[in-house]
This record gives C-alpha cells, sequence and structure tokens, in this order.
C-alpha cells in the first residue's frame, strides 16, 4: 500500500507506456520559473535545469522570473514524447512557466528539448484549459478534458496534436461532466484509458469512472466503465503500468494510485 502523499497527479507525468522505446523521466515544473526539475535514480534526488527559447539569452531569461511567486506547481501538464522532447500544455494565466515574457497560457502548446535546454512554441489548442489529462498514442497527443481558467468550469472538448504536422485537430467525441483532473493513461498503442475526474461543482462521480477511447476508432466515441470496488471515487490519480517483470497474471494490469477524494487526499493504491 501507498501511504506517501507526495505522489499524485501534479508532480509525475500521467503516461508510462511499456511500448515505449525511451526511458521514462520523472520531471515537475512549477509556476513563474524557468526551469524544469528532474528526479535522478541515481542520486535519488531532483536536478535543476533552466531553459529557454533558442532565440533567447539564458541568463535574461533566468532574470525574468527573479522576484515571482515559484512556490506552486503549475496547472500545466508536462508529457515525454522522446528519451530527451516532452510536450507542455494549457495552464493558467496566474500560473506560467517557462517562457521568458507574456503568452496565450491556457492554449498553450511547448515543446520542451531536454538535450538543448531550450523551448520552442508550437500552436495554440483551440480551447484554453488547464488540469486536464494527456495521452500519447504514436505521433499523436491526445489532451482530454480540464478546466477553463477564465470561467471555472470543466472543458468537455478532446484535442489531438499531430507531432508530425504540428497541427490540433478538435476529436468529435466530447467528455462527460467529470472532465476536470481527470488522470489518462495509453494501453496497447491503441486505447486510452481515463480515470476518475470532478464535476463542475467539484465533486467526484459516485463510482469510479473509466472510460476507454480507441484511437483507432475516433468517431466511437467514449465507453464508460465503472469499477466494482469500495474504494471511494476521487480525482488525479497517478497511474503506471505494471512493470513487464511483474507476475504473468498482472502483465496487463494498471497501478492507480493516490488522489483526491470528496474526503481530501488518499494514500492508498489498487491494481486493476
Amino acid at each position: 500500500m501507498l501511504t506517501s502523499k507526495r505522489f499524485y497527479h501534479g508532480f509525475i507525468p500521467p503516461v508510462f507506456d511499456l511500448l515505449s522505446i525511451f526511458a521514462p523521466k520523472l520531471l515537475r515544473i512549477f509556476d513563474n520559473s524557468g526551469c524544469v526539475e528532474i528526479f535522478s535514480h541515481t542520486c535519488l534526488a531532483w536536478e535543476r535545469i533552466y531553459v529557454c527559447r533558442a532565440d533567447e539569452n539564458l541568463e535574461s531569461a533566468r532574470e525574468y522570473f527573479i522576484g515571482k511567486d515559484q512556490s506552486d506547481t503549475t496547472g500545466s501538464q508536462i508529457t515525454q514524447l522522446t528519451n530527451s522532447r516532452f510536450i507542455v500544455t494549457g495552464g493558467n494565466l496566474e500560473y506560467p512557466c517557462l517562457v521568458a515574457g507574456p503568452y496565450e497560457v491556457a492554449r498553450s502548446t511547448l515543446v520542451l528539448f531536454l538535450d538543448t535546454a531550450s523551448i520552442a512554441e508550437k500552436p495554440l489548442m483551440t480551447y484554453g484549459r488547464y488540469w486536464h489529462s494527456v495521452a500519447v498514442v504514436g505521433h499523436y497527443v491526445y489532451v482530454i478534458g480540464g478546466e477553463d481558467p477564465s470561467t471555472g468550469w470543466p472543458v468537455r472538448s478532446v484535442e489531438r496534436y499531430d507531432t508530425m504536422v504540428e497541427k490540433w485537430a478538435t476529436i468529435s467525441s466530447e467528455f462527460d461532466s467529470y472532465a476536470r483532473a481527470t488522470s489518462s493513461i495509453t494501453c496497447n498503442a491503441r486505447h486510452i484509458l481515463t480515470f476518475g475526474g470532478e464535476d463542475d461543482e467539484g465533486e467526484c462521480s459516485e463510482s469510479t469512472l473509466i472510460r476507454r477511447f480507441d484511437h483507432l476508432k475516433p468517431m466511437g466515441g467514449w465507453l464508460v466503465m465503472r469499477l466494482d470496488n469500495p474504494k471511494s471515487c476521487r480525482y488525479s490519480y497517478g497511474l503506471m503500468h505494471l512493470c513487464s517483470s511483474s507476475a504473468p497474471e498482472e502483465a496487463n494490469n494498471i497501478l492507480v494510485f493516490g488522489g483526491i477524494s470528496n474526503d481530501g487526499w488518499e494514500g492508498d493504491s489498487m491494481a486493476i
């Protein structure tokens, strides 16, 4: 059983795909900050890397953030694409990150290159959002649900970014009302499983929701499943595939841990 409260959606990438050909990295970003922190498995500590746009001076970019409140995590989501390339989507205007200067935070798409410590701004999403979830299937990045920072209402749209042509497209199948602070993971290089979430009143559903989306059948909508278990329903789960070295009966299982229920933070875990 996991009891540490430090494992939650704001600090870890929501996708750990066993089919990836790169080693997953743990990254975190903070508001009003031009740095990325990477967890070192060797030192068991967070290591800081400062980044800037390719046409900027790093020292000037760092000076931009001096004196700004950097005490909290940002509502943007950071997701790994390759060994050294990450995508950062959305966010709240009050909690910008990485870009030294004004930018359209809620609709933003930033690509982070660790090997060059640089970022690049890409085409904007159609809908602004933060506290959304992200899943990667092949060269497509799916951005699911979230909250509109300008209204405070859940965003039910799903958008897909093609990293090859660098374009966004809105998926016709909308998400359900529990669209804020979901957690998503990719399975079998085809399906996206999205867990939990809360509605416009900040409430979790009466039963644990799992929704499955078929990447190969984008017009087919979301298949809703309900977990039959006594655990409280919640949002901001942490998700990861169980290691390939697990027992054979657990080879296709997903570890679901942490999260926030209507009663507050939870520290347990379950395999499904």
